[in-house]
């Protein structure tokens, strides 16, 4: 029987994405690459917490020299003055994978609904390459377009008590929405399947 070779691993950092002001709090702990860019980062933050992509986002804050840095996601090339695009900045730049903690970065989605994550650095980690993992988290990601996190509350807080008024056509909106998501992602599944 042959040998088989181990995957190659390469250099990672573990991250704690935690949604800002939810309650209970909504997190997920990813691990990725160093050499990760901001834009894999998002991916990987919009599959973690169940996201759509629909929407602008940024990261902001301070790296981990102390330089203040605004990476934006914008993909018609119309980036305001001083802020930097997504897929050239890697993440190695903005974490020190060694030094656990709260870094002074936040990644910011959807700039009408305003959902605002801390980043949390975890520490060092490896991963075989070209992966990522998520490997924890808590509470199911919010439903888009809900309103930010006073929408959703009041979504979750509607949707679980059959006598209010509104309870009907909160859950009708819920499964619609849930539903399209389901097709949308059951099609994403298809087209990428297809030769």
């Amino acid at each position: 029987m042959a040998d088989m070779e181990s995957p190659a691993t390469v250099p990672a950092v573990e991250l704690r994405i935690s949604i800002s002001e939810t309650e209970p709090l909504i997190w997920r702990q990813l691990v990725l690459p160093e050499t990760a860019t901001v834009a894999e980062l998002h991916e990987a933050i919009q599959c973690a917490f169940g996201w759509k992509n629909s929407h602008l986002y940024a990261v902001a804050g301070r790296d981990r020299t102390g330089k203040k840095r605004i990476i934006m996601g914008v993909d018609d090339g119309d980036l305001p003055a001083d802020s930097e695009i997504a897929a050239s900045v890697r993440l190695l730049e903005l974490f020190d994978a060694q030094t656990s903690g709260q870094s002074d970065l936040e990644y910011d989605y959807d700039f009408g609904d305003n959902w605002t994550h801390e980043i949390d650095v975890v520490g060092p980690a490896v991963l075989p390459e070209s992966s990522i993992t998520c490997n924890g988290g808590a509470m199911r990601g919010p439903v888009e377009d809900s309103g930010g996190v006073q929408g959703y509350a009041n979504v979750v807080a509607v949707v679980s008590n059959p006598k209010h008024p509104e309870h009907r056509e909160a859950v009708d909106w819920l499964e619609l929405v849930t539903l399209r998501r389901a097709w949308q992602s059951l099609i994403r599944q298809l087209l990428i399947a297809t030769p």
